[in-house]
Formats: structure tokens, sequence, C-alpha cells
């Protein structure tokens, strides 16, 4: 998703210096042209079929091994909202020793409103959304 930024050695900035993961709100089509383009994707997709799961991949520059973060809650809510949101990192954890379910967190910090993951939550109502991080350093 940022492949000027890249190019150039930047793995969070674009050629634009911006973090292209915190514009997914309002994403400009001139100065985030691959953020407006994936949502209007998205919006186009999500009017034909419903999502089951969004994973917006991320490299951790502090943390080992393979972790989420996800919502706290489903997007529609209900008694079992909290479980719903955890299940899926779960699963993994389960499957293979190289996901860590502890290091998975499931909130939305004021300065996460404008990722992928929580506009996907929000606005698609997508519960299983969520950020994979993958360690830097490895496993």
């Amino acid at each position: 998703m940022n492949p000027d930024g890249n190019v150039c050695g930047n793995y969070r900035s674009s050629l634009a210096g911006v973090d292209l993961n915190r514009q997914w709100i309002f994403p400009n089509k001139d100065i985030h042209p691959i953020i407006f383009k994936a949502k209007e994707l998205l919006s186009n997709f999500s009017k034909e079929r419903n999502f089951l799961v969004f994973c917006d991949l991320h490299c951790h520059s502090k943390k080992m091994s393979s972790f989420s973060y996800g919502c706290n809650t489903a997007a529609n809510g209900g008694f079992t909202s909290w479980t719903k949101t955890r299940l899926l990192p779960r699963i993994m954890a389960k499957q293979t020793p190289l996901f860590n379910f502890k290091d998975c967190r499931f909130r939305i910090d004021p300065d996460k409103l404008g990722t992928a993951r929580v506009i996907v939550w929000r606005e698609f109502g997508v519960t299983n959304s969520f950020t994979l991080e993958n360690s830097f350093f490895g496993y």
C-alpha cells in the first residue's frame, strides 16, 4: 500500500511524508491515491457481498513474533461481541507457535481512529478487522 515510499526506503510514510495508515477516514485522491482507491474498491465490493475478514499487514519494530490488533466489540454489537472479535486470533495462536495471542490487543486508541482496521470495522461493519503485526526481528 506504500509503493512510492518503499522505493525510497520509507516503510511508514509516502513520498508526501504522510503515514498512509492514518489517512483512512478521508483519504485525499491526490495526496493519498492508493488509500483513496483501496477504500473505493472496498466500498464497491461491500455493495455486492459481506466481508468476513479484513487484514492489514504491518511490521512491528519492537515486539517479537506475530500478533494482531483488533477492535474491542463486534461491528454490530451483541452479547457474544467480545468473543467474536477474539476468536480468529485465538484460532491462529492454536494453529502455530509463530502467532502470540498474549501480545494481541483489542481496543481502539484515539490515535488509531484513522487506521484501516478501525475504518473497515466502523464503516463496513467487519467484525474481523485486524492489523496483523509481524516482527522485524523474526520469531
